[in-house]
């Protein structure tokens, strides 16, 4: 028996892996494994590629779409009327301020005698 074959007799695998009838077990091996490569790294772009793509496939919530229409007219309805009464009270502060800006400069003008409860000057 030649060496090589006794020791494979024994049960030692690595030099039965080593010997040249077994080359092209090993090139098939290496190939599988870099198929195997391969397609892990085209599975892992993949999912890159879908997860950056995500955002663009839905819009962002709107707060249009979590209000209730009843409800939002019923508030406008109770709210048009303040809204006008609120511009009537700063029509009338308008008039009135400017009442109070004309009381001011006649205020002015006057002699300081002739003011109710005024004194004569000096």
């Amino acid at each position: 028996m030649t060496r090589p074959a006794a020791l494979a007799s024994m049960g030692c695998r690595f030099v039965t892996m080593l010997s040249p009838s077994r080359g092209p077990e090993r090139l098939v091996r290496a190939g599988q494994w870099t198929v195997a490569v391969l397609f892990a790294w085209f599975l892992i772009q993949v999912g890159a590629s879908l997860i950056a793509d995500l955002p663009l496939l839905s819009r962002a919530p709107q707060p249009a779409q979590f209000r209730q229409a009843s409800a939002l007219q019923t508030v406008q309805n109770q709210i048009d009327p303040l809204q006008t009464q609120r511009q009537g009270l700063e029509v009338q502060l308008g008039e009135l301020t400017r009442r109070r800006g004309l009381a001011q400069e006649n205020l002015s003008r006057e002699p300081r005698a002739s003011r109710p409860g005024g004194r004569p000057g000096p």
